[in-house]
């Protein structure tokens, strides 16, 4: 979905706005939208995110015109748009169906929108040009900020260094980053300390404090652990290793040239400054 900045068209401001509450989008007694407050700002690019069903083509239709919001408003600049046509919200929405033009070239589908609205040629060409480039590149990498949604909540909404480094609850740190941040259980223990079960009755305990430094090659330190090595998955230019702790799967990154082979025990040292501890219960970062 998005919004081609050529002269007769100028990009604006987008909001969803909550008139009190967030945006809400219910289907009978199906909710599919709860509490859906963002706003994309003039030249963003926003990427929405978050696994099957849970709510972004809805989301998607309502911002698009093609479905009505419960509650709560859609604003593009500062006029309200909820009962304007979608042919008068200049916005583009591609389904992710690839079969909806099958007979046209990729060329011709991105193109079929500014021609049914007699937007000139140069201006088409340049559009496809534009977007044609972006599409070489994840658009993840690409995005000023990331909405991330689950259940039909908005779980996070941020730019992606702070969505990586800093999820709000255990389902963004489980379903953001290739591979994702590894979860385990973990106590608090005397003095503060964190006390990690690793199976086979062996435990490890960590620091809590952040900013750990990483030990010199042989050091004595902290936060050093020893798990069994499952599998190892070659990538090229790093190596992508799968142990176990606790009965759960651990993936860590090695340098080609010292990584371990499957069956051997591995040496690792978890950086405690870069560690994110979140609550059992509510599942949200602590």
């Amino acid at each position: 979905m998005g919004r081609f900045p050529y002269p007769e068209l100028p990009c604006r401001e987008l909001i969803l706005t909550p008139r009190g509450a967030g945006m809400r989008k219910s289907f009978g007694a199906v909710e599919l939208l709860k509490d859906m407050s963002l706003a994309a700002n003039e030249g963003e690019f926003l990427a929405l995110v978050g696994p099957s069903g849970c709510g972004k083509s809805t989301l998607l239709a309502i911002i698009a015109g093609l479905e009505s919001a419960t509650e709560g408003d859609v604003m593009i600049g500062d006029r309200r748009v909820n009962d304007v046509p979608p042919k008068d919200r200049d916005i583009a929405m591609v389904f992710q169906s690839h079969a909806l033009y099958p007979t046209m070239t990729v060329r011709e589908n991105m193109a079929f929108g500014m021609k049914s609205r007699r937007v000139p040629k140069d201006h088409q060409r340049e559009a496809i040009a534009r977007v044609a480039a972006l599409l070489q590149i994840e658009a993840m990498t690409l995005a000023t900020r990331i909405a991330v949604m689950h259940k039909g909540v908005l779980q996070q909404f941020d730019v992606p260094k702070v969505i990586h480094e800093h999820p709000s609850n255990l389902f963004v740190a489980g379903f953001m980053g290739s591979p994702s941040m590894n979860v385990l259980p973990a106590t608090v223990a005397k003095g503060g300390r964190l006390h990690l079960s690793l199976g086979d009755g062996r435990t490890a305990d960590l620091p809590t404090a952040p900013g750990q430094p990483l030990p010199a090659p042989g050091a004595r330190v902290e936060g050093r652990v020893t798990l069994p090595v499952e599998a190892v998955e070659p990538t090229g230019s790093e190596t992508m290793v799968v142990l176990r702790a606790a009965g759960q799967e651990v993936i860590a990154r090695y340098e080609p040239d010292d990584a371990p082979e499957p069956g051997q025990m591995s040496d690792l040292v978890i950086d405690m400054g870069k560690a994110s501890l979140f609550d059992p219960k509510t599942e949200l970062r602590i």
